[in-house]
């Protein structure tokens, strides 16, 4: 099996594609004209957009009768728009963008930053990223829980005939992202081997190299494809990074490896979600009081919580998934 060839609308030159989303922000931005919008500057990856999202629900609380407009990556645009979180967003990459503010203007600008984000970096409390949004927006953020986001069906019905048609599937992400956050290639491997053995296809996500078993789809889903694909996953694993967030908001049922991050400050508290996690005492460093005590490219104890995370301790939650 192999990838589905992206369509003519993908292959179009790049300015139409701009242009044809201007017009399309432009339509819906003209009943906001004049009424004093709240916008909300968020430029990080989906996974970080996700977790916002409930947080900008509660922003209607404060601003009742004002419209909530997003600003964030033109990736992120057609799977938060599919949200309804928000009243509009705004993609950093539209040519009309600065146009746009001017048309809507002027705001009530909010503009997040989280404390590991600061130079240098701050430390983070141990609580869960959506909490931590709905902090850096003054509004309540007690019960929050994912966005319910419906899968586009025609997408997911063209993606279950190219790919996996009546067969049982699993999803894995093993990077790219942080080197710290990764875990051992040999023990994917391993992992994988162990999925197909159980009947399952295992297609692989992101741009990490392939792995041995697995059917590669690296990054030619569109995030709407990806989250349409994975409401219809019987199992996602994968490291603290954007699809795993995805995943939390297709209600897939979830094995995270976590190591330098705190489970529980970024899965969703579900029956059907379960974090992997070895036993080394820096596991978490991440939210230590005295900011990270980690880098992006490595740590002092040479990633000793991803290293040795077990395959044994992931596949006995993926199978407890299963059953």
């Amino acid at each position: 099996m192999s990838p589905p060839s992206p369509d003519r609308t993908a292959r179009r030159d790049s300015h139409v594609i701009s242009f044809s989303t201007w017009i399309r922000t432009f339509i819906k931005a003209v009943p906001m004209i004049g009424r004093r919008c709240v916008l909300v500057q968020r430029h990080g990856g989906i996974g970080d957009v996700i977790c916002l999202l409930p947080a900008l629900a509660r922003l209607r609380q404060r601003f009742p009768n004002r419209p909530i407009v997003l600003e964030t990556s033109s990736a992120c645009e057609p799977l938060v728009t599919r949200s309804a979180s928000v009243d509009l967003v705004l993609p950093v990459a539209n040519r009309a963008r600065k146009w746009l503010h001017v048309l809507l203007g002027p705001y009530e600008t909010l503009a997040l930053s989280l404390p590991d984000e600061q130079s240098p970096p701050q430390p983070r409390v141990r609580r869960h990223l959506m909490q931590e949004f709905a902090h850096c927006l003054d509004v309540p953020g007690d019960r929050l829980s994912y966005p319910i986001i419906s899968p586009d069906l025609a997408a997911q019905q063209s993606l279950r005939l190219a790919l996996w048609g009546d067969r049982t599937f699993a999803v894995i992400h093993p990077g790219r992202t942080w080197p710290v956050k990764q875990w051992p290639e040999a023990s994917w491997t391993d992992l994988v081997s162990r999925l197909r053995a159980f009947g399952l296809l295992v297609f692989q996500v992101g741009d990490s190299a392939a792995l041995a078993g697995t059917i590669p789809l690296g990054n030619s889903l569109s995030l709407v494809q990806l989250h349409s694909m994975l409401c219809a996953a019987r199992l996602f694993v994968g490291v603290d990074s954007g699809p795993l967030h995805i995943a939390a908001a297709a209600r897939a049922p979830i094995v995270g490896l976590f190591g330098p991050t705190d489970a529980q400050c970024f899965l969703p508290d579900r029956a059907n979600v379960l974090a992997a996690t070895s036993s080394v005492q820096c596991q978490g460093c991440h939210h230590h009081v005295n900011g990270p005590q980690h880098w992006k490219d490595g740590c002092p104890h040479h990633v000793a919580c991803m290293s040795t995370l077990s395959v044994d301790s992931v596949h006995g939650h993926c199978l407890a998934l299963l059953a």
